[in-house]
């Protein structure tokens, strides 16, 4: 994965400022936010070219979107590596590192990616509900979405200042993208465990500063 530096640090920085500095707070309970933050994130993937699917479902009594774009693999198209972060964020708080710089990412490398055919479909997921009172429970959206997958990878992307030291004792595998000086460096964590336990490779994501 290539690209130019200094455009893919002011793409990210812009996808953070709109989302955490802009939109600010990200909840069900204000749905504005929401609808806002759904229409920046298709508004991105349509300028890219992608046309993007909604999977709404059931959350504790309102509607909740995971957002998914797929690129379809050249001869593997039914196995599919699944790159996913969530939208959402703790109430009152704008969520810049949780988690709006995972999705500055997630947008950039289906950017980056977006004219590449890998022989495995690629799938972006853009999830819905994962901060309290929804977590760790079947209204989130990675739980939600997690039901109807079958066993292939996953990597998902959570906020930059993730420790090590939080690793569950379950690994599931581990992953390294370079970029130029700046990498993005993979370990498990339990927001992915759901995947892990339906049979997903499951890989968590942090960004290495």
């Amino acid at each position: 994965m290539t690209g130019n530096r200094n455009e893919i640090e002011g793409n990210l920085r812009l996808h953070v400022d709109r989302l955490a500095g802009l939109i600010g707070p990200r909840t069900l309970q204000k749905p504005q936010t929401i609808q806002a933050t759904i229409g920046y994130i298709e508004g991105q993937w349509a300028e890219m070219g992608y046309t993007n699917d909604r999977e709404c479902y059931d959350a504790l009594g309102d509607e909740a979107t995971n957002l998914i774009v797929e690129q379809p693999g050249s001869n593997r198209a039914n196995e599919i590596v699944l790159l996913g972060a969530h939208y959402d964020t703790v109430c009152s708080t704008p969520g810049a590192d949780d988690n709006a710089s995972a999705v500055a990412v997630l947008l950039e490398v289906s950017r980056l990616l977006r004219e590449h055919t890998g022989k495995r479909t690629a799938r972006y997921v853009a999830f819905a509900c994962e901060e309290p009172p929804y977590f760790n429970v079947d209204a989130m959206g990675s739980q939600h979405h997690a039901r109807r997958l079958h066993p292939g990878w996953l990597v998902c992307m959570e906020h930059p200042d993730a420790s090590l030291n939080q690793l569950p004792p379950i690994l599931f595998g581990s992953l390294r993208i370079d970029l130029d000086q700046h990498s993005l460096i993979g370990c498990v964590a339990d927001q992915v465990q759901r995947f892990g336990i339906r049979g997903v490779v499951s890989v968590y994501v942090y960004l290495d500063a």
